[in-house]
């Protein structure tokens, strides 16, 4: 469903109070730390007596919960697990916090709420990027993991397009002719679940309103 239509939200608190309600993987905690004008919303998944901390998160269109699903096969290492949506993600989006590439920013953030001296981190997907790009940045971080890496956007559009259309796409944006890639991009979209909404999801997190920015944005 997109983010207009009148059902969303419904379905969104009903998918969390379902989660919740069905989770017991883990002891857990659940934590909002406060964030630009919001919060980012954090599980701590806690491990009795661990002695180290790992920040999980995963990427494009991501709900954290996928991530606390997925830790069960994680339990019992020495690690208190801090699952977390990110900018651009989940329930942080749904509060106008936009995707960003500086990562470490809301890694920080965290690292302060919680007083955490040292962690290590697991990105998925497109948080394969971002998780380098936090350590690369945040000291804090000793380890990391790119569980799977996403690290073009326009290499998603590529993979799923013949030659000669994604060739054209690049002439026409290297010669900056808006109108006739917006035109070839509706049309397209128009006819393809896939990439219409690959193109409104990245609309969306990034607040962008013209497709021609977005695609320029992700090269």
């Amino acid at each position: 469903m997109s983010p207009e239509d009148p059902r969303d939200e419904n379905a969104y608190r009903k998918y969390r109070e379902n989660f919740y309600k069905g989770f017991n993987d883990f002891e857990y905690e659940r934590y909002q730390v406060p964030y630009e004008n919001g919060y980012l919303p954090i599980i701590k998944l806690v491990t009795p007596n661990a002695t180290k901390n790992l920040l999980l998160f995963a990427g494009y269109d991501s709900y954290m919960e996928e991530m606390v699903k997925m830790s069960k096969f994680l339990k019992g290492i020495d690690y208190n697990i801090y699952v977390f949506d990110g900018p651009g993600q989940g329930t942080a989006l749904r509060q106008g916090i936009h995707l960003i590439h500086n990562w470490e920013s809301p890694v920080s953030v965290i690292l302060d709420y919680f007083n955490l001296k040292r962690a290590s981190a697991v990105g998925m997907s497109l948080g394969g990027y971002l998780v380098m790009r936090a350590a690369a940045f945040e000291k804090r971080l000793d380890k990391v993991v790119a569980f799977d890496i996403f690290y073009s956007f326009f290499d998603a559009l590529r993979i799923r397009m013949p030659y000669d259309k994604i060739t054209k796409i690049e002439q026409l944006l290297a010669a900056k002719d808006t109108k006739t890639v917006n035109l070839m991009f509706k049309s397209m979209m128009a006819n393809n679940l896939d990439l219409n909404w690959k193109i409104n999801k990245g609309m969306d997190a990034l607040i962008l309103k013209k497709w021609t920015i977005f695609i320029q944005s992700v090269k």
